[in-house]
């Protein structure tokens, strides 16, 4: 990013995020207990329909699918909350506790230009892990299924990971 471009982050205030998050997290379909013998109020529709704002506004992503065997294309879509460049995801996988290494990486893909930094971009999952980072042959079992905004810059973001499980091949 050329230091004569300036990035608009959101004004929202980091307290107000977190009463936005605790409020939506407390809150459940009507009739559902609260182990408490009381019911927690119903959700409205229109407070359901702005959790995909929420999260363009905080960045998060999703992926689809998320189980398969190898050679499986996992495509991540998602935001990074601000006027992202590039997005960075990676396949990884525990290689001893609290020890996670990548498998599979597609690195610096252009964003399209978006107020929220948007993005769509697919990885496949590889029979092989990396050579000289995670060698050897990916095993069915959980991986991380990790994404950066703008890594490796003043406004790197990572976004939080999700579970994709490499499944048996189907014979």
């Amino acid at each position: 990013m050329s230091g004569a471009t300036s990035r608009r982050r959101t004004g929202v205030t980091l307290a107000t995020a977190a009463l936005l998050v605790a409020t939506l997290c407390t809150i459940a379909p009507a009739g559902a207990g609260n182990g408490n013998g009381g019911t927690y109020q119903q959700v409205p529709d229109a407070v359901l329909s702005h959790v995909g704002a929420l999260q363009r506004l905080f960045g998060g992503f999703a992926i689809t699918p998320t189980s398969g065997p190898i050679g499986t294309v996992i495509t991540y879509s998602g935001s990074c909350g601000f006027a992202a460049d590039t997005i960075s995801v990676s396949l990884t996988r525990e290689v001893s506790p609290g020890v996670n290494n990548a498998v599979a990486v597609n690195l610096f893909v252009p964003i399209p230009s978006s107020p929220t930094g948007t993005f769509s971009v697919t990885l496949t999952v590889p029979a092989e892990g990396i050579p000289d980072v995670t060698p050897g042959p990916v095993t069915p079992g959980p991986y991380g299924a990790l994404a950066a905004c703008d890594l490796f810059t003043a406004d790197e973001k990572r976004l939080n990971p999700v579970t994709f499980t490499v499944t048996e091949a189907r014979g």
